[in-house]
């Protein structure tokens, strides 16, 4: 290569190796100046305080330029600053060019949306080099396949030696599937694991927690379906595993299953727990006001900031009275979802009337009742979208 190419490539490989990193990023940008192209611009003004935000959006419309050979693996959103974040490919096209985009580009996700995933296509990822630079992967099946997909064979490998966040949609199928994959993933840097659209069980994240390779702050399960009968007994042995095995999480998102009920949850904030939650989402469960009173008076809740449960009646209301004027629990962000009149007035009441020494300072309401929880509060807290 010519000095200039053989310049830009190392350049553009220092930005790949450090992508949290502005520093490499602007010398990048002082060198394009110097070659007269305006991408140098466009990053400088990206990491500005205060950019020419016309000129920003002139330069960021030219993103398949910028893109270059990632141009089709990409779309605009994904195109930040003058450089590539994420890209969707086959199996087959990673093995052919993950190894060069992700050396050259500062690409964190890689993207597998794909209707015709077999478990051979995931055996053969698993063993792809390449995918040792992959720190965010999104595996997805798509939601008009019917098909089981054997997970087992995305842990046959061992090139997850930077993967921080694995996303899953609409896979799974049997307990086996689930068990393979989570007790056989050896990932050290994973840390946030969520589940979309999937066919699970109360056991399934049992195995995640119970990997001792595995070291999670976030995990999160949303819209999942039951491929067996849920039982109480079974979610809340899951819980106890996280409670005792990874003391390190902080954010646990499970919502739409009923079978979560309080004593699922409150194996998390019992004295013997090793776990500090920061955010706990537990909307569409079984869950009720008594679980949101023992929340109060637990230490495990010392940590706890943001809290998204649904509210249908008063025991409910009571119990997020509890937490919110509870000295120990320094809870800032409440999110919310209520369709019912009675408990929207008495949780209005509860908002309007909080001691000023209450943490609370943002507010989320969904649900039918938005308008009336709301109602007059919009000078005291942050009323979030």
């Amino acid at each position: 290569p010519k000095s200039g190419e053989r310049d830009e490539t190392q350049l553009r490989a220092a930005i790949a190796n450090a992508p949290d990193d502005v520093a490499p990023r602007l010398v990048f940008a002082d060198w394009l100046l110097e070659q007269g192209n305006p991408l140098g611009e466009l990053i400088h003004l990206a990491h500005s305080k205060a950019p020419d935000l016309k000129r920003l959006r002139e330069l960021d419309e030219s993103w398949l330029r910028w893109a270059g050979p990632l141009a089709p693996y990409t779309e605009r959103q994904h195109v930040k600053g003058g450089f590539v974040t994420e890209v969707a490919m086959t199996v087959p096209a990673f093995e052919q060019h993950g190894d060069t985009f992700f050396r050259m580009h500062p690409i964190r996700a890689l993207s597998l949306v794909w209707q015709g995933l077999t478990s051979e296509h995931l055996a053969r990822l698993s063993r792809a080099p390449a995918l040792d630079l992959v720190r965010v992967l999104k595996l997805e099946r798509g939601i008009f396949t019917q098909k089981r997909l054997p997970l087992a064979g995305l842990a046959e490998g061992e090139h997850f030696a930077r993967l921080e966040e694995l996303h899953l949609g609409h896979v799974g199928d049997r307990s086996a599937d689930w068990r393979a994959l989570f007790s056989g993933l050896r990932a050290p840097k994973l840390r946030r694991v969520k589940l979309t659209q999937t066919r699970t069980s109360g056991s399934t994240l049992q195995f995640l927690a119970l990997n001792p390779e595995l070291t999670l702050t976030d995990v999160s399960e949303d819209q999942a379906s039951c491929f067996e009968d849920e039982s109480g007994a079974r979610w809340r042995d899951t819980l106890a595993a996280f409670a005792e095995h990874q003391p390190s999480l902080e954010r646990l998102l499970l919502e739409g299953n009923g079978s979560l009920s309080n004593d699922a949850f409150l194996t998390l904030f019992t004295p013997s727990s090793k776990v500090s939650l920061v955010r706990l989402a537990a909307r569409r469960t079984g869950i009720s006001g008594k679980l949101l009173k023992a929340i109060a008076r637990s230490p495990r809740a010392s940590r706890l900031s943001e809290l998204a449960v649904d509210v249908w009646d008063a025991l409910m209301v009571e119990g997020l009275d509890a937490v919110l004027q509870a000295p120990g629990v320094p809870l800032t962000t409440l999110s919310v979802l209520c369709n019912d009149r009675h408990a929207a007035v008495r949780l209005n009441q509860l908002l309007r009337s909080l001691p000023p020494k209450a943490h609370l300072v943002k507010l989320r309401v969904r649900g039918s009742m938005h308008s009336l929880v709301v109602d007059g509060l919009g000078e005291r807290y942050t009323i979030l979208p």
